[in-house]
């Protein structure tokens, strides 16, 4: 006959191991537990602490350390708990390991870092990007794109979606320049606090920048580590930036005159659909050769560069519409 498991342990008989049955970056959630130490224990309220048997001990298995620390923090302040803790029994540390990436995936405590290492290590426990999308009620798509995150060095992670540090969609694009140009941790680091923190960038034109980098950055032929940057690289970058802003403006615009071309009189109408769609495209090859020209600048010269602008292209989207309104109420008139 098996041994019956228990429903409830004092609380002294369970211990914590966060660093191996913990996903997140600290050991605990501090608003939730928090939220438990200002409410108190609530029996009503309290999920069972998920534990197993490890040599004698009972061990935090999945999402349970937060509920653990309130119920600490509780005990060290005197305050009511009962003797015996409701507990339930997983099935050794290979379930509690996968509870641990599981349990918490639709609370919202996880950061966008932490998020793409569990389903990094999800995915190399064999488990298909469909199947984790299904479990964290994600998209396979998001799944998939997510997990680069996961390919930033853990200096860069710190800085995602931090104030003044990395937002998560120029992370997206930071994390796919790391698997495409092979950037070391080092490199990463330098690429971010010398020729990119202080910029305002698109997506777009961040990952055109890091194209640049990677095509004039000098490696070493021994160890193929980046070790040398150009010294008129940040002003090339920084130029990039400001194309890439005034291109997204204009990209915007146009999207915005298609998105309400409905309002329009029928020949506007035709005249905008037939019209902004090339537009864009131009917007976007435009700034692509401007990538291009502003990487060879790095090559060709030394020192500073001299801003590279455009406006008169950009400006061109519009003043192509305003033409086109002015003809067609003439037409109408």
């Amino acid at each position: 006959m098996s041994k019956r498991q228990p429903d409830a342990l004092p609380l002294g008989r369970i211990k914590a191991d966060p660093a191996q049955f913990q996903r997140r970056r600290k050991p605990w959630a501090e608003r939730t537990v928090g939220a438990i130490v200002r409410e108190g224990f609530d029996p009503d309220k309290f999920d069972p602490l998920p534990v197993f048997l490890r040599e004698g001990q009972w061990i935090v298995g999945g999402d349970g350390h937060s509920r653990y620390e309130a119920l600490r923090r509780l005990a060290a302040a005197g305050r009511p708990l009962p003797t015996r803790i409701p507990v339930r029994v997983v099935a050794g540390p290979d379930k509690a390991a996968r509870l641990s990436m599981t349990a918490n995936m639709n609370r919202t405590d996880f950061d966008a870092c932490e998020e793409a290492r569990i389903f990094k290590e999800r995915l190399a426990r064999g488990e298909t990007a469909a199947q984790i999308a299904e479990d964290s009620h994600r998209s396979p798509g998001y799944v998939t794109s997510r997990v680069l995150l996961a390919e930033l060095s853990s200096a860069m992670q710190d800085l995602v979606g931090q104030p003044c540090g990395l937002p998560v969609d120029l992370a997206l694009v930071f994390a796919r320049g790391v698997v495409e140009h092979g950037f070391d941790p080092a490199a990463q680091q330098r690429i971010w606090l010398e020729l990119l923190k202080d910029g305002d960038y698109t997506p777009r034109a961040f990952k055109l920048a890091l194209s640049v980098i990677a095509g004039t950055a000098t490696k070493s032929s021994r160890t193929g580590l980046l070790f040398e940057l150009p010294a008129n690289l940040k002003a090339v970058v920084g130029d990039l930036s400001a194309v890439g802003k005034r291109v997204e403006s204009a990209r915007r615009a146009l999207l915005a005159v298609r998105a309400n071309a409905d309002i329009y009189c029928p020949a506007l109408r035709k005249a905008v659909e037939r019209h902004v769609a090339p537009e864009i495209e131009r917007l976007d090859l435009m700034l692509e050769a401007k990538a291009r020209a502003l990487g060879e600048t790095v090559t060709k010269k030394r020192g500073r560069t001299a801003p590279v602008t455009d406006t008169g292209r950009l400006q061109s989207a519009m003043a192509m519409l305003q033409a086109i309104a002015a003809k067609t109420r003439k037409e109408a008139v």
